[in-house]
């Protein structure tokens, strides 16, 4: 099969995401755009983590061959000189969107899995290699882009529906839970909002999101247009 395009770029910004949060990006910022990876393959959904001078990126690597996303690591000294890659998650269903977090003095992943019919969240045993999962997040059907935040005293979570192609794209849903573990609660007005621009959780984040984990998206297109996606070295 041969491979006519690349879908994603990873790239990292040299800027505080405070900067990048609150401006976004001009014709004078600096990208490091990273290697397109192993042939027959793209890379996409980035979310970083720096640990004792080493930028952990966590990534999807999606096989065009297979049809199938596994999640790689890719790591970075100081000065992001490459260092090297890996596997770091594999399951028998397709994972995206590796969201990683600190919270409750562990290290966490919430990937996308809709085609498993649940969301599953890990905690790092060994990190940045060694994921257990620990927990499924029975939600209103399986979520898609999952984002997990932390507001008042309560967790909460983004996602949207996985049902149809306008859902996925265009649909925000919510839940709530007061342990990252569960028990989850759907909100009852969900959708929450419908809007093919900007409700998808992966497309943008407001800026207190964007200071609470170190990765975004250029503005709204990438789910739409399949641009380049990006994180903000801060």
């Amino acid at each position: 099969m041969p491979r006519r395009c690349d879908l994603w770029r990873v790239g990292i910004v040299h800027a505080p995401i405070d900067r990048i949060a609150r401006h976004g990006l001009d014709d004078g910022s600096r990208v490091t755009w990273l290697d397109t990876g192993p042939s027959f393959t793209f890379d996409a959904d980035p979310f970083g983590l720096w640990r004792d001078g080493i930028l952990h990126l966590f990534v999807e690597q999606y096989d065009y061959r297979t049809r199938h996303g596994v999640i790689d690591l890719l790591r970075f000294d100081r000065d992001l000189a490459f260092i090297g890659r890996q596997t770091v998650l594999r399951e028998p269903w397709h994972l995206s969107y590796p969201n990683v977090f600190e919270a409750d003095g562990a290290i966490w992943m919430l990937p996308e899995a809709n085609r498993s019919g649940t969301l599953t969240l890990y905690r790092a045993d060994d990190f940045p290699t060694g994921w257990q999962a620990v927990a499924r997040l029975p939600l209103d059907g399986a979520a898609v882009d999952a984002t997990p935040f932390r507001h008042d005293g309560r967790w909460w979570l983004f996602y949207s529906a996985s049902t149809s192609k306008d859902m996925r794209l265009g649909s925000l849903h919510a839940a709530w839970a007061d342990e990252l573990t569960g028990e989850w609660h759907v909100h009852p007005g969900n959708p929450v909002r419908l809007d093919r621009g900007g409700a998808r959780p992966g497309e943008r984040r407001s800026c207190w999101m964007a200071r609470w984990s170190c990765r975004c998206r250029i503005a709204a297109a990438p789910m739409a247009a399949r641009c380049a996606c990006c994180i903000c070295r801060c």
